[in-house]
């Protein structure tokens, strides 16, 4: 015997480079040779897994055997063999993978396999462990966070292993994802990324999602948010940050600093007016009234300061405000007024004590006797790291300083307590495994020789973003271990940078640019570049390499930071299993930690909004307005009624910009009449105007080369791609994203592209406008000289615009502007068409010009909407309602087109959870079964063709869908073999296989299970055996009972009879005319008949069913059906027989739904009562009685009726066709009228 191998306890720092250094503290005791089986305690589907094996003091080399089996059936899945020896320290990771296909892929089903280690010395180790059927990650990308209504939105999806390397396109197991947005469906298989787009509707405004899922593991949804809303981008970046991240109730002061920046590089001057208010925790909004200021913006830069006076002026006590935290609402305006940007901070919390003590990434448990670290997370009242904290522990007095993470590290000493006399022995090594992402990914053992010890430790690839270190010793049966987590800095596991080759501060639109691609041999990048200005209105939604790391870090399958509560849970709180000869850990009994003990990474900084809500604000903007009144502003000051504080804030306001703008018309109109005459400018003819502005381009991807031969081991590559920037004056922000074999997943988001001129114009437009509206729009003229400038502008004429321009080709304007400085020229336009309407205008120098023409929507004016709640009287054939629409005369632009739409909301008329009741197994004789097969039937086809499956739940279609297959298999027990059909096994009815080849034609659209043979044999044996020389049909044997077959046994009975066959003849037409020869002609001679006979028919059953069949064949005698119409027209009545009154309704309703005939019927179906009618349908059969005896179908459940195809005719009237519906005489009718389609009767 001699001294096994021994574990210690681990004191790790975070790590901040690419090694880790390791110190250890040892135990040692003298113990017996152990071994060991170790692996996650959750594995993967279709995952490599690495399996630990173990024997400690094996002096001859031992053969372990690793077998997998189904948990509990124990079938075998698949098995492995090591031999450990000396020269692998007698330690092996066993790789391992478990076949998909022999699991469910139901991901709230928990399913296990059996985990066994079979040592040569036949000692067997075995765990039973959890399974998990996640595949890897998916990561998505959209060209941009934010789009507006009617945009196309491209998305990249990126699949990768739990190991980050591309989802194998062999393994079609992984490789076939789902990808939706909301509804929509796009099913493909990956290799290393695809490309989709979606279009939005113009409704479809809010936050959406783009999911993915793999198809095998759908439980474990990937998504990628993005907003869609009406926008325009702003010019002017607005940057709010305070001195501190909070107000203590007794400071005195906060200060704000305010950068102000165009989003192509350039200061802002100007002016802001700030004020402050305070949210509560209701998120409501008051400002503080006297801490409206005025704050001059000079390059870029200006200071706000909140007093402390401002507060209690508004309250007496601010201690009363705690838990409450203040806003900052700003408004920049630019020197020239030409432009107005709004922004906004929020989350500066009043608080009694400044920061927040976590001790998140510190152990629950401590070692008696031995240091313990204490980890200090310290954060500020908005969550954000607090840097430079002094700290002190208590006891001892222990002193700390948080870095700039927020972290402190302490060591804790603990205090003594009573002693025990223990002999122990010097062990000589000790064991540590490295858990990362939920798999083994690392193990050793270390020669200790009775110290400590220092080992470098290697971050691999396979240790980010973070990874646990387990050491363990064994005595005895005991087991002593210890373990710690280690977060890594968020980088790339390979590399990729992007770079533009000239690396110049700035360029020009339309310039020519080189982009060079650095990355790993092979890898294929996706590139975009998107407006800066989007990411001011949006930030929210980008891929970056953080998130990357934080979708990773949540398969994590370890739960604390460190330690555990006993030798056990230190290895099952890491997400391992271990058992020994002697001790094992517990089953794990879930895929996620439980949520009091999660670690978590650290939380992200609130954003800054953009949004301003506050009183002194809008007092402010309405000062800025332009009214059609010559009113001074303090005669217009005089108007304002909601207190001092906002009268002075529309004061200040408006005279600022009053005398702005005073001052530019003064120019012009001076420089209109001479300056013109003294320069020489561009002519506008000779100016090209810029038009191509895309918020978001480059969408494409690139391979990057393999490594040269002769440099074969390279570890990066380079591509050169020769680029055009687009004609915006922004910064572009360009992203690259890179999927390497080997590398994972790298993004690259730090160039940065800025797009200027020394002498350009912007045109500012709003995102749109109402036709016949007077709106203005602004030319900004930027200088960027060193001197001032004379400057003609031009307003080019448009068509459908009225303007300055009309009838002139252009308008013109001559103006100054300061060297360094911006300048601001109105121009009034009025759209007279709506639609996408350009406006272009040009402006040029002596030397120096620019043009640009932008588009902007012109809509209608606004509808309005009257919504109207009418309960019809279904007693009467006419129901008048007058609707009166209060729109004023001033608002209707004289001489132009109008319209009325009318929109009609059928609430629940039939819902489609109602055929629930219809989703029955068929059974019983050849009458019975075919009765019984139509309810499932007839039940799918309404929810295919209605989408309302999620009514009933969506899994009901395959249950329908066996039924209907059980039920066909049943009832060719009853066929004979020329195709007919019999009740038992007697004679054949031609009524009997009439409706069983209907029933067969519509199930044949449904399930694969229906052969088109049986189908046509029967309309064969049909029209061989039942139709008569005149064309008509007649009943070829027997029913059991008569009352079966409904009102065609009554009078003109010839007439139903032959319609009956023709209306089953016409449902399998588009199957069997091929192959069924005389069908056609057998229709023609039927059709012939029955339009012979129909004026001399008496029976309104017969007439509605005689219509119907005529009505598929485009021939309908309307005048004829509505002459059996009842006097109010709501029904088509038979006498003395409630029940063929109803089947007789239905049948002419098929009539004239068929025809797409306007119908009064459905706006007043006081008999029929369609939506009581399929809230109440439960056609269910007595199956205690005999087929053809005292047979009984219930319509609800207070009556029976003896219908039995009752279902395949009232439901088919509202599957079949979209319902054409109109209040009105129904020949004759007038009126407003309704489209209404199957999806709305919901």
């Amino acid at each position: 015997m001699r001294p096994a191998c021994v574990a210690a306890y681990v004191i790790l720092p975070a790590i901040h480079s690419n090694y880790l250094f390791l110190q250890v503290f040892y135990l040692s005791i003298l113990i017996l040779s152990r071994k060991v089986l170790s692996a996650p305690n959750v594995l993967r589907i279709g995952a490599t897994e690495n399996i630990f094996v173990e024997c400690q003091e094996c002096s001859e080399p031992e053969d372990v055997t690793i077998i997998v089996s189904n948990f509990p059936s124990e079938k075998y899945l698949g098995r492995k063999t090591v031999t450990l020896t000396e020269t692998n320290k007698c330690q092996a990771f066993v790789e391992i993978k478990i076949p998909a296909d022999e699991f469910k892929a139901d991901p709230d089903l928990k399913q296990h396999v059996s985990l066994e280690a079979r040592f040569s010395d036949s000692t067997t180790l075995k765990k039973v462990v959890l399974l998990s059927l996640q595949s890897g990650h998916i990561f998505i990308q959209t060209d941009k966070p934010l789009y507006t209504p009617n945009s196309i939105v491209n998305y990249r999806v990126f699949a990768v292993t739990h190991g980050m390397e591309p989802v194998d396109e062999k393994d079609l197991d992984a490789a076939t994802i789902t990808v939706y947005i909301v509804v929509q469906y796009h099913a493909s298989t990956c290799t290393t990324f695809f490309i989709k787009k979606y279009v939005f509707s113009l409704e479809s405004t809010g936050v959406w999602k783009v999911v993915a899922v793999f198809e095998n593991s759908k439980g474990h949804n990937f998504s990628s948010e993005f907003e869609v809303k009406e926008y325009v981008l702003p010019s002017i970046e607005v940057k709010l940050t305070t001195d501190k991240e909070f107000f203590h109730v007794d400071d005195e002061q906060l200060t704000v600093n305010i950068e102000a920046e165009y989003l192509f590089g350039r200061e802002v001057e100007g002016t802001a007016f700030v004020v402050f208010g305070i949210l509560n925790e209701a998120k409501e909004k008051k400002s503080f009234p006297n801490s409206f200021q005025r704050v001059m913006i000079s390059k870029g830069k200006g200071t706000a300061m909140l007093k402390r006076e401002h507060i209690l002026q508004t309250y007496d006590k601010i201690e009363g405000l705690v838990k409450s935290s203040i806003y900052i609402a700003v408004t920049v305006l630019t020197d020239s007024g030409s432009e107005m940007v709004e922004a906004e901070k929020q989350g500066i919390q009043i608080v009694k004590s400044p920061y927040t003590i976590h001790f998140k990434y510190t152990s629950k448990y401590f070692k008696p006797f031995l240091p313990f670290y204490v980890v200090v997370n310290v954060e500020n009242p908005d969550g954000s790291p607090a840097p430079d904290v002094q700290l002190v522990v208590e006891p001892g007095t222990i002193p700390a300083v948080t870095g700039s993470n927020g972290i402190a590290w302490i060591i804790v000493n603990n205090a003594t307590t009573d002693s025990r006399s223990i002999t122990v022995s010097p062990l000589t090594c000790l064991c540590i495994q490295i858990q990362s992402r939920g798999q083994l990914v690392e193990y050793g053992r270390y020669r200790v020789e009775g110290k400590s010890i220092g080992h470098i430790l290697q971050v691999t690839k396979e240790m980010l973003p973070s990874f646990r270190i387990i050491a363990y010793y064994q005595n005895g049966e005991e087991v002593v271990s210890d373990s710690v987590w280690v977060d890594v800095e968020d980088t790339c596991i390979g590399s990729l940078k992007l770079e533009e080759t000239r690396n110049a501060a700035s360029f020009t639109p339309q310039q020519k640019f080189e982009l060079k691609i650095t990355g790993n041999p092979g890898a294929t990048v996706g590139l975009v570049a998107v407006d800066k200005r989007i990411y001011v209105l949006n930030n929210k939604h980008r891929l970056t390499q953080k998130k990357v790391w934080d979708v990773v870090e949540k398969a994590d399958t370890g739960c604390t930071p460190g330690g555990g509560m006993d030798n056990m849970r230190v290895f099952h709180d890491a997400g391992l299993l271990f058992q020994s000869n002697f001790i094992g850990t517990a089953d794990r009994q879930g895929l996620k930690c439980p949520s009091s003990i999660r670690k978590k990474r650290a939380s992200a900084i609130p954003d800054v909004r953009t949004t301003l809500y506050s009183l002194l604000r809008q007092c402010c903007l309405d000062g800025m307005a332009e009214t059609p009144l010559s009113y001074s502003c303090e005669r217009r000051m005089e108007y304002i009624s909601d207190g001092k504080a906002c009268a002075d804030a529309f004061l200040k306001c408006c005279q600022e910009l009053t005398k702005l703008r005073t001052e530019s018309r003064t120019e012009a109109l001076s420089l209109a009449r001479s300056e013109e005459k003294k320069h020489e400018f561009i002519d506008s003819d000779d100016i090209s105007s810029r038009t191509v502005f895309p918020e978001s381009w480059l969408w494409t991807d690139h391979k990057l080369p393999l490594c040269p031969e002769h440099k074969p081991n390279c570890r990066t590559t380079s591509l050169v791609k020769r680029l055009a920037l687009p004609d915006t004056i922004t910064t572009w922000h360009l992203t690259g994203i890179s999927l390497s074999p080997t590398k994972g997943i790298c993004i690259d988001d730090t160039l940065k592209m800025i797009v200027r001129k020394d002498f350009f114009i912007d045109l500012r437009l709003p995102y749109s406008a109402v036709r016949g509206e007077q709106i203005e729009i602004k030319a900004i003229l930027h200088n960027y000289l060193h001197e001032e400038i004379t400057v003609q502008i031009h307003l080019i004429e448009t068509e459908n615009v009225c303007s300055s321009a009309s009838n002139k080709g252009k308008y013109t304007q001559t103006v100054k502007v300061a060297s360094e400085s911006t300048r601001s020229v109105p121009f009034v336009i009025i759209p007279m068409q709506h639609g996408t309407i350009p406006i272009e205008i040009k402006a040029s120098t002596m030397d120096r010009n620019d043009g640009i023409r932008k588009v902007f929507k012109v809509v209608v004016c606004e509808l309005h909407f009257l919504s109207k709640h009418i309960s019809l009287c279904f007693q009467f054939t006419y129901f008048v309602e007058n609707i009166t629409i209060p729109i004023d005369a001033k608002d209707i632009l004289p001489k132009t087109p109008s319209d009325t739409q009318i929109f009609m909301l059928v609430e629940k008329v039939l819902d489609g959870s109602y055929m629930s009741s219809l989703i029955k197994q068929p059974s019983g004789c050849g009458e019975q079964n075919v009765a019984r097969m139509s309810l499932p039937v007839i039940a799918t086809t309404y929810l295919d063709k209605t989408n309302q499956w999620d009514r009933v739940g969506t899994s009901k279609r395959d249950v329908a869908l066996g039924y209907i297959s059980s039920g066909y298999q049943t009832q060719l027990k009853y066929r004979k073999r020329d195709g007919s059909y019999t009740i038992f096994q007697g004679a054949p009815s031609s009524w009997l296989t009439a409706y069983v080849a209907k029933v067969f034609a519509i199930a044949y659209k449904l399930s694969s299970k229906v052969e088109k043979y049986i189908l046509c044999d029967a309309i064969n044996w049909v029209i061989i055996n039942s139709q008569k020389s005149d064309g008509s049909f007649g009943e070829v044997g027997v029913v059991s009972d008569g009352r079966i077959m409904g009102g065609i046994r009554g009078s003109d009975s010839d007439a139903s009879m032959t319609a009956f066959s023709l209306i089953a003849i016409q449902e399998a037409r588009p199957i069997c005319e091929d192959v069924v020869s005389r069908l056609r002609g057998s229709e023609i001679a039927a059709v012939g008949y029955l339009e012979r006979h129909l004026p001399s028919l008496t029976n309104p059953y017969a007439v509605a069913m005689v219509s119907y069949a005529l009505a598929n064949e485009n021939k309908l005698n309307k005048e004829i059906l509505y002459r059996f119409a009842s006097e109010d027209s709501t029904h088509w009545p038979v006498a003395n027989h409630e029940l063929f009154t109803l089947e007789a309704t239905a049948y002419a309703l098929l009539a004239l739904v068929k025809v797409k005939v306007s119908i009064v019927l459905l706006g007043h179906l006081s008999y029929i009562q369609i939506g009581p009618l399929f809230r109440t349908l439960d056609l269910t059969f007595n199956l205690d009685n005999q087929c053809g005896v005292n047979q009984t179908q219930t319509l609800n459940p207070k009556s029976t009726t003896k219908a039995k195809n009752l279902t395949i005719k009232e439901l088919k009237s509202i599957a079949d066709l979209p319902l054409w519906l109109a209040f009105g005489n129904p020949i004759k009718h007038a009126g407003a009228t309704w489209t209404v389609a199957p999806h709305q009767l919901r």
